[in-house]
């Protein structure tokens, strides 16, 4: 207690000069009333409403200790860590987004750029969720599965940002993974990805209405990255960082199908598929995006359940 009065003297000692200089400026001074004592005269001009630093202090700091205790709670930091890596990896897309629209062109932000942020924001993530797996490992290891996380978060916010490539694919499959963790998570009674997934879920559905073929609205990199990193950071905060290697395969496949094609081309100057990533290819041997679909819906689905029935989630 008489740290937290220490605390109080200090703020408002240092606070107390600089705040009677604005009420002077804003003539915020006290009226002596005419029928006081004559002498009650030279305090004319003196600065009123002192009492707003010692009440709006212990108000403040208050409130503070409130909320620094709740995110000190497993739930809150929860939920709080994946409301982040929502908004901060959409905040990625929609700077992207944005550049593409205002320089008429597909190119947004430069890859090198787009990644030094995912990186960036994936580690704060990282060092605000209450759920941390590398604090289970000593020396190099304590890095290694930092890292590990890190490229897990960054990866499958890219993954999903590559299956956007047709109407409805990335949509749909991301609804059934979401369906998959809001299972894990009432099992679980983890409220956080509960809630935020409920959430996603429900909107995502409103969206694919309008985004199924034609399209009347892409997610744009806006709603690609963010749901890849949500899907991630709830694999994470479940404890079940490896299911999303499963029932994510379509994501995985189209990232893998992309990474051979780059990379067998760069070392033969041929390509392995007609083009990446494997919609696209799918497309150029006839499928139809109808077609694309469906079978990434199945195929997802079946995983998702056999996972639930031989995990016993």
């Amino acid at each position: 207690m008489l740290s937290l009065t220490i605390l109080g003297f200090g703020l408002a000692f240092i606070i107390y000069p600089p705040f009677i200089k604005i009420l002077k400026k804003s003539k915020d001074v006290q009226q002596i009333k005419e029928d006081g004592p004559t002498w009650h005269e030279t305090k004319a001009g003196t600065p009123t409403m002192g009492g707003l630093l010692f009440i709006a202090i212990p108000a403040v700091v208050g409130l503070g200790i409130v909320l620094y205790r709740l995110i000190l709670s497993q739930e809150v930091r929860g939920l709080i860590s994946i409301v982040f890596v929502l908004v901060a990896f959409a905040g990625i897309g929609f700077i992207d987004d944005f550049k593409k629209v205002s320089q008429k062109q597909n190119l947004g932000l430069r890859a090198r750029d787009k990644f030094v942020l995912q990186l960036l924001l994936g580690l704060i993530y990282l060092f605000i969720s209450p759920v941390q797996p590398w604090r289970d490992y000593k020396g190099f290891f304590v890095v290694l599965v930092l890292g590990f996380c890190l490229i897990w978060v960054v990866g499958f916010s890219n993954a999903v940002n590559l299956t956007d490539g047709i109407d409805g694919l990335a949509g749909g499959t991301s609804l059934i993974v979401i369906s998959f963790y809001l299972i894990v998570a009432f099992a679980k009674r983890n409220w956080s990805v509960l809630i935020i997934g409920s959430l996603l879920f429900g909107t995502l559905v409103a969206f694919l209405w309008f985004n199924f073929k034609p399209a009347k609205i892409f997610m744009g990199d806006l709603g690609s990255l963010a749901i890849g990193a949500f899907l991630a950071a709830s694999s994470i905060q479940l404890g079940m960082i490896w299911s999303l290697l499963f029932v994510g395969l379509v994501f995985v496949g189209e990232t893998l199908s992309d990474i051979i094609q780059v990379g067998y081309h760069h070392f033969t100057g041929k390509r392995v598929f007609k083009m990446a990533p494997m919609h696209h290819h799918l497309e150029l041997s006839g499928w139809s995006e109808e077609k694309i679909n469906y079978f990434s819906y199945i195929l997802t689905l079946i995983v998702a359940l056999t996972y639930i029935i031989l995990m016993k989630v």
